[in-house]
């Protein structure tokens, strides 16, 4: 009986060691989104602005974040000091959720949902920022500029006025060019400089799209496009708008025609679409609950979603290099995708 257990035992060594081995010629699942980095900020980043190697972040009820780095911070690893600097008076009302810098230019514009545009200052040399003014009394939801012969013009999204225009060629003060009525909420704003238009992504009416080539100061409408969903964001890119449509996911539009635009597919998330960018017919969407969506949109009449990373809340995204930028409730997030699960999604 003993010799025959001792003649069992080398029988069960061999063949755990052809499972093991057997196991490891299985292929194993590819990891296409990883968390790289993560810096906590003071609230909800709604909205992400990109300069050179700063980033520019409106915070909600806790204003505005810019953080210095070109490179992901490692998860649990604190920002140094140098790299980091924010502002949020108690006694300013201000609930940040757009913001808007010219090139080049020290002055801040942040579209505020309670006290209209906050006008701030960013110092370099001390990574500073400072309180210069504000236009009150709009409930604004997000902001983009364009500067054209030396003169700055603002274009706001006003949830209850539509789009607004501000020429802010006099540092720190702003003069309302025009206010043009829209019929849905106004939700975002995007400017094409390179084609002269502007694009309004306006709740349940769906997308409106302006021509500013003429005249920058005087926005011409050019069409609507009815949309399903509520449209918060919009991105644009090779003539496609890529629409994020709250409940109703990603809406991606054929502008190739400004004047007669048309739907051209959506794409459901189980979360809700609160922001996109887009690169090499990649999107990249803050998807709420269900943190960042990569969808590969090679084909804009069938986009396809390649991988989700969950996160605390997806409110806003961008792209930086190599990283894709998400702001949640808890801060921003360095995601790198994996190039081996699609070939579709680095610059």
């Amino acid at each position: 009986m003993l010799e025959n257990r001792l003649g069992f035992v080398p029988l069960v060594v061999v063949m755990v060691g052809l499972w093991i081995a057997a196991c490891r010629e299985i292929p194993q699942p590819v990891e296409l989104l990883r968390v790289a980095g993560f810096v906590e900020t003071p609230g909800y980043v709604r909205s992400i602005f990109q300069e050179n190697e700063f980033l520019f972040l409106a915070n909600g009820e806790a204003g505005v974040t810019v953080i210095a780095t070109s490179s992901p911070i490692p998860p649990g690893v604190g920002i140094p000091p140098e790299f980091y600097a924010h502002w949020d008076d108690p006694s300013v009302e201000d609930y940040a959720r757009g913001i808007w810098k010219a090139p080049g230019d020290t002055l801040l514009y942040v579209a505020d949902t309670d006290g209209g545009i906050l006008i701030l200052r960013f110092a370099l040399d001390s990574l500073g920022l400072s309180y210069v003014n504000s236009e009150f009394g709009r409930n604004l939801q997000d902001i983009t500029g364009w500067v054209v012969q030396d003169t700055p013009y603002l274009y706001v999204a006003d949830q209850d006025d539509g789009l607004v225009v501000y020429d802010a060629s006099y540092p720190g003060f702003l003069n309302l060019l025009v206010t043009i009525p829209l019929t849905g909420y106004s939700r975002g704003v995007y400017l094409d400089a390179q084609a002269g238009r502007l694009y309004v992504a306006q709740g349940q009416a769906g997308l409106a799209i302006f021509d500013v080539s003429t005249d920058p100061a005087q926005p011409a409408l050019l069409s609507n496009v009815d949309l399903p969903g509520d449209a918060r964001k919009v991105y644009v890119q090779e003539g496609i708008a890529y629409v994020a449509a709250r409940e109703q996911g990603l809406m991606l539009v054929d502008i190739s025609d400004p004047s007669n635009p048309s739907l051209l597919s959506s794409v459901d998330f189980n979360g809700y679409a609160w922001d996109v960018v887009a690169r090499n017919d990649t999107a990249w969407v803050a998807a709420g609950g269900d943190g960042l969506q990569w969808v590969d949109c090679t084909d804009p009449t069938s986009p396809v979603v390649i991988a989700n990373l969950p996160c605390d809340y997806g409110y806003s995204v961008d792209q930086v290099g190599d990283y894709v930028i998400l702001g949640g409730r808890q801060g921003l997030y360095w995601i790198l995708p994996n190039p081996s699960g699609s070939q579709k999604g680095l610059p």
